[in-house]
């Protein structure tokens, strides 16, 4: 299993100094990726205009299992509590800039956010400046306000999302292209350079629906849930599933699957005081480092070949014992794979 790191942009203490001092323990320390992940505003009202639609990921739960209970969260409650989210494509370009190993990911990069012809031409510029080095994640979202706050169509954002994808692959596979569909419309153009990585960089989709599965097998390498609080057995589902669909289509490459995991590791330092992350949200238990590589191996043999860290902290300092932490008690036991 590749282990990465998911960057915690949505803190003030995250600024350039911060990402330079983690993107230097991840690059000399041998992690797989550094992950940014995308939200540009965060609106502002009562829940019934700003709220965040959950993962859908119920049907995956085990027999007897009870699904959380309702839970309502705002925009801005959900990732936006600090008045702070460093954008994903800048974020990735300046951390391409300052490593020379480490893969550097999106995820997930809102798709029908942002100009597709435009998405492709960064990515692919990126992908050349780095040395062949991005990988992304794509998703069509989950916050209504968000999206129409961009004037991005919320009720058709599935399909959005599957014509921009379709765009930005023909922009990275060919030095002209031209795309007809109901969503977007191109005359033939010249795409001005292609990424270093062909036919294009290394797709992931993300979402927790069948539908969402369903696409990431059509039109992605691989699948890439944020699903730690599902056992590995449960998360499983959507792997299998994902390859069900996969021979229904007769897809012949095989499909690729990463997950988000959310922990924190024991430092021998004294644990953040849990009221600084937010009076909704509940830092992860804190584990030994063997514990961690049990879970991730059992989730591995469900079908995980990426697992990318997701460690919550108040401050740099509690983050970057972290990642060290991980570095020497987690990736030794994954080293080679």
């Amino acid at each position: 299993m590749k282990i990465g790191l998911v960057l915690p942009q949505s803190h003030r203490w995250c600024n350039g100094e911060a990402l330079l001092a983690i993107a230097k323990i991840a690059d000399t320390r041998g992690f797989h990726s550094i992950w940014a992940g995308d939200h540009v505003v965060a609106p502002v009202g009562p829940p019934e205009k700003t709220a965040v639609v959950r993962s859908q990921y119920q049907w995956m739960l085990a027999p007897g299992r009870p699904p959380p209970g309702p839970h309502t969260s705002t925009a801005q409650d959900f990732y936006g509590k600090e008045n702070w989210f460093l954008e994903v494509y800048t974020t990735i370009s300046f951390l391409a800039g300052a490593t020379r190993h480490v893969k550097i990911g999106a995820s997930l990069v809102v798709v029908p956010y942002r100009n597709p012809v435009v998405q492709a031409r960064m990515v692919a510029t990126l992908d050349q400046l780095s040395g062949g080095r991005v990988m992304l994640g794509l998703g069509a979202g989950h916050v209504e306000s968000e999206a129409r706050a961009l004037q991005s169509p919320w009720a058709a954002r599935g399909k959005v999302t599957e014509e921009y994808i379709a765009v930005m692959k023909g922009m990275w596979a060919n030095d002209r292209m031209s795309f007809h569909g109901e969503h977007y419309d191109l005359d033939e153009v010249l795409t001005l350079g292609r990424p270093l990585q062909q036919p294009y960089p290394p797709l992931f989709y993300g979402g927790m629906a069948k539908p969402a599965i369903a696409r990431a097998v059509r039109h992605c390498d691989g699948w890439l849930p944020t699903g730690t609080w599902l056992s590995p057995e449960e998360i499983g589902q959507g792997v299998a599933f994902a390859r069900a669909e996969a021979a229904r289509i007769g897809r012949t490459k095989p499909v690729l699957f990463a997950m988000c995991y959310e922990t924190r590791l024991e430092t021998g330092h004294p644990e953040p005081d849990p009221s600084l992350f937010g009076e909704s949200y509940e830092p992860p238990k804190t584990r030994t480092g063997d514990e961690v590589v049990a879970s991730l191996r059992a989730y591995g043999e469900v079908g995980f070949e990426y697992a990318f860290l997701m460690i919550d902290s108040v401050t740099l300092d509690d983050y970057l014992r972290q990642i060290e932490a991980v570095a020497d008690q987690v990736l030794p036991a994954f080293a080679g794979t």
